[in-house]
């Protein structure tokens, strides 16, 4: 069977590229607000903790938004305002591919926060 060189690349660059998702990352204020327009899309393996999605949203926001203070401690945090330590309802510790099966939705339509720790 004769297989061509392009097939076999293809294969081997969707393989390598299918745990890579997009997911969307904003801001919360001090109040637990969402700021608006502070939005990012940032990606992230399906694999990701909380410190991982964190670090990568901070790198992609301080790239992005000049009023963005990347020195600062951030945490994550859901778009109701709660911690993501651990997934809701639950003491298993956050990843992004538990988090994405337990809402149901697409990976591009998860929406998370980070929050400065120092404000509250």
């Amino acid at each position: 069977m004769f297989t061509s060189v392009a097939y076999v690349s293809v294969v081997i660059v969707s393989l390598l590229f299918a745990t890579a998702v997009q997911i969307q990352v904003g801001v919360m204020d001090s109040h637990g607000r969402q700021v608006r327009g502070s939005r990012v899309y940032v990606r992230l393996s399906k694999d990701s903790d909380a410190k991982e999605v964190v670090w990568k949203a901070q790198e992609q926001m301080a790239r992005l938004n000049c009023l963005f203070t990347a020195s600062a401690s951030y945490s994550l945090h859901y778009p109701d305002g709660r911690p993501a330590d651990t997934l809701p309802g639950s003491d298993q510790p956050f990843s992004l591919v538990s988090y994405k099966e337990m809402v149901m939705t697409d990976y591009s339509r998860i929406a998370l926060f980070l929050k400065d720790s120092e404000l509250g």
